[in-house]
């Protein structure tokens, strides 16, 4: 049974990742909000917290992550930017350190229930935690303004360019985490399976 809710754990957060890179507006508001996918992966952590006790030291960050997105998501609808640079440069920090530490706890996971696991979630959190590191930089910090044929490199090329890498990350992890959950869910129902069914 154990495995069967930690699947189903990892399930959620795999979806949460898919809210957190994944952008559907109608007009200012995001129908696809990150609070929503932060709500998920609470919901996530919740329940691997039953196999990983540390997973649980998460939660409290989670819960600033997800209610600061709530902020901001209900001041689009307002039409008011909640854009402060020192909050924004909070929000990064606490981002790449939930992420990474989330990753983790799931890599250490893979490590004691899949094969393969362990090394493919661990080049996913270095990935994710360069990418994003890489976009706060340019997000925060000047820029050169860099021109070249009429594009502006930074803001044509590269914000771009980074964008679609996210949208590949997020889509890597999205089907890693759920082809582990499957392996989870699959081995729990076996678990669960009378022994003259096994036999």
């Amino acid at each position: 049974m154990k495995k069967e809710v930690l699947g189903t754990g990892i399930k959620k957060i795999a979806a949460g990742y898919l809210f957190l890179h994944i952008t559907f507006s109608l007009g200012v508001v995001d129908l696809l909000p990150d609070w929503a996918g932060y709500l998920l992966m609470l919901q996530g952590i919740g329940m691997i917290g039953e196999w990983r006790e540390s997973a649980l030291l998460l939660k409290s960050i989670g819960r600033i992550l997800m209610g600061l997105e709530v902020l901001k998501w209900a001041g689009s609808f307002l039409g008011i930017a909640l854009e402060v640079e020192l909050l924004t440069v909070f929000m990064c920090m606490i981002d790449l350190y939930f992420h990474f530490q989330l990753l983790t706890e799931i890599a250490e996971i893979g490590r004691e229930t899949g094969p393969g696991y362990w090394k493919k979630i661990c080049r996913m959190r270095t990935a994710k935690t360069v990418l994003s590191t890489a976009m706060a930089v340019v997000t925060l910090l000047p820029v050169p303004h860099i021109v070249w044929n009429g594009y502006h490199l930074v803001r044509d090329w590269l914000m771009p360019g980074l964008a679609v890498i996210f949208l590949l990350l997020a889509l890597w992890i999205f089907f890693t985490l759920r082809a582990l959950a499957s392996n989870l869910l699959l081995e729990g129902e076996i678990s669960n399976q009378p022994e003259n069914v096994i036999s």
